[in-house]
C-alpha cells in the first residue's frame, strides 16, 4: 500500500509539475512576474497565504480509533489522519497546533476559524457539504452482505 501511495503521489506531482510548466510557457510568463501576481491575489487572512509566510498550521481533530486517537498510555495524538496531517505540514515547512473538538461541532469550528482544517474522519453528509469543503475521498468501501454458510445457496445473485 505503500508503494501505490508513494505511485500515485509522484505522479499527481509529476502531472502538476507538467502541467504548470506548459502553462507558464504557453502564457509566456517569466517566474518572477507569476510570483508577483500570486502575491497580489493572495487573501492575507486564507490559510494559503498563512502557508506561504511559514506559520502553524491549526487542525481540529475528534478522536476516532484507529484515525486520530490518544494514546491511552502516554497521551500522545496518534493515528492514521494524525500522520497524514504530519506528513502534509512536513511539505509545507509548517509546524502543526492539534484542537480537539467533537464530530457535533467540527463545522461551527471549522467556519469560525479555530482551525484551518479537520485532520479526522469526517462522513460526508449534505448538511456539513453546505458549509465546508471536502478534499477527495483517501479511499472508498463497498458494500458487504455477511450471510451463514448454510444459506449461502440461497443468494446468487444481488439485489434478491
Amino acid at each position: 500500500m505503500t508503494d501505490e501511495f508513494d505511485v500515485s503521489k509522484r505522479s499527481l506531482l509529476t502531472g502538476a509539475l507538467a502541467v504548470g510548466a506548459g502553462a507558464a510557457v504557453l502564457a509566456g510568463v517569466s517566474q518572477d512576474a507569476t510570483a508577483q501576481l500570486l502575491e497580489s491575489g493572495i487573501d492575507p487572512k486564507s490559510v494559503l497565504s498563512k502557508v506561504k509566510k511559514g506559520g502553524a498550521l491549526e487542525v481540529g481533530y475528534a478522536q476516532l480509533p484507529l484515525w486520530c486517537f490518544k494514546d491511552a498510555k502516554t497521551g500522545e495524538l496518534r493515528g492514521i489522519y494524525k500522520e497524514l496531517v504530519d506528513s502534509l505540514a512536513k511539505d509545507l515547512e509548517m509546524t502543526v497546533n492539534w484542537h480537539e473538538v467533537t464530530f457535533a461541532n467540527l463545522t461551527i469550528s471549522l467556519r469560525s476559524g479555530e482551525f484551518d482544517l479537520f485532520g479526522s474522519s469526517a462522513s460526508y453528509t449534505v448538511p456539513r457539504a453546505t458549509v465546508c469543503n471536502y478534499v477527495g475521498p483517501l479511499w472508498s468501501k463497498g458494500s458487504l452482505a455477511v450471510i451463514r454458510k448454510v444459506d449461502a445457496g440461497n443468494f446468487r445473485r444481488w439485489p434478491i
